[in-house]
């Protein structure tokens, strides 16, 4: 389904309509035929898909659905195309329980009373066709004892296109109070090995482990070298 932002007609429109997709570059926005990927199901789709389901079983059991209800009201969202929209309650707990059991932390079942934590002051990020592996360099480091690294990149072939947010995969979650820099060896596993001229995009956000809350992201790009 695409989002827009209305206007005379429409000043800003994500996503896909029909057999449409809207998009912009730094040209402006663009339309295309839309492409529908095959369904691969890897290891990983399979799991996010899991937890999902999960997460939506158990919120039958939660027994303070009213304060999830008031949480999600007072902490409205970021869409795709920058508009704030509010969850509900059982939306909200899924959101937040996805990122704590990807991450390997324990499910909360009250919502957070804590705020977001604070996002990187700093952030590169290199690859080379001879490592394969992404190296991480950010500041402040370490992260807190309950904070990790939470990563999403690509790998673009064209040094033009610079709008990616549809492109980006999650890479992985950092160890708590991880230390700069951070190396990641499964770059090649999740977006492709790196080809020399392609350009590595980075958005991490710092995850709190208590909470299931994100920073705001840092993004950074590097051009892969040999």
């Amino acid at each position: 389904m695409a989002i827009f932002k209305p206007g005379a007609l429409a000043t800003d429109i994500s996503g896909s309509i029909g057999g449409t997709t809207f998009s912009h570059n730094r040209g402006g926005m663009y339309v295309r035929n839309r492409s529908i990927p095959t369904n691969p199901k890897t290891d990983y789709q399979t799991n996010i898909r899991e937890i999902l389901a999960e997460l939506s079983a158990q919120w039958r059991g939660i027994a303070n659905k009213t304060a999830w209800n008031a949480w999600a009201q007072q902490n409205p969202v970021t869409n795709a195309i920058g508009a704030q929209i509010t969850l509900t309650g059982h939306q909200a707990y899924v959101q937040l329980n996805s990122r704590i059991r990807q991450a390997g932390d324990s499910v909360i079942t009250s919502p957070p009373i804590i705020a977001a934590p604070v996002a990187l002051l700093t952030l590169s990020a290199t690859t080379t066709t001879a490592l394969g592996y992404a190296t991480l360099t950010f500041t402040t480091t370490p992260l807190a004892a309950t904070e990790r690294l939470w990563i999403y990149v690509t790998l673009i072939n064209s040094q033009g296109i610079v709008n990616v947010q549809n492109y980006l995969k999650m890479l992985q979650v950092s160890a708590k109070a991880e230390s700069s820099p951070f190396l990641s060896t499964m770059l090649s596993s999740r977006v492709g090995s790196p080809v020399v001229g392609q350009v590595l995009h980075t958005r991490v956000s710092v995850y709190n482990s208590l909470s299931g809350l994100l920073s705001s992201p840092r993004a950074t790009s590097f051009v892969v070298a040999a």
